[in-house]
């Protein structure tokens, strides 16, 4: 199934769009709040203090964002896994369980697939 074709995938598409341009407008709305909360609340009266404030801001944010993609990510994702509920950590374990059979189940199969295109004695795979 192509997910970029049909009525319903390109609604949940747009929906998708609009849900996250809803989210960076909610995000820049709190950076707009600080900033003009800050430049009321010290009662500035040069409106260059609002651009100062912005050109501070965004860089700044930019670098954070930077720090938290590149190296805090991995550590909070971890974390999440460590301490996660009861149920979190038992779906992590039986998806590793599953894994690991699946890739025992592979290497059988291809033995069986060497064995058979050998001519070799093929391997009992019900006791295995």
């Amino acid at each position: 199934m192509d997910h970029k074709t049909g009525l319903k995938n390109v609604v949940v598409r747009l929906y998708f769009y609009c849900s996250r341009g809803m989210d960076l407008v909610n995000q820049f709305r709190n950076l707009f709040l600080l900033i003009f909360g800050v430049y009321f609340t010290f009662k500035l009266a040069a409106p260059v203090w609002l651009a100062v404030m912005f050109s501070v801001a965004v860089p700044g944010l930019i670098l954070a964002g930077w720090v938290q993609v590149n190296h805090m990510a991995k550590t909070l994702n971890w974390l999440e896994v460590e301490y996660a509920s009861h149920w979190t950590r038992y779906s992590f374990e039986l998806q590793e369980k599953i894994l690991e059979e699946l890739k025992r189940i592979n290497t059988v199969s291809e033995m069986s697939e060497f064995n058979r295109k050998n001519n070799q004695i093929p391997i009992d795979t019900s006791t295995a």
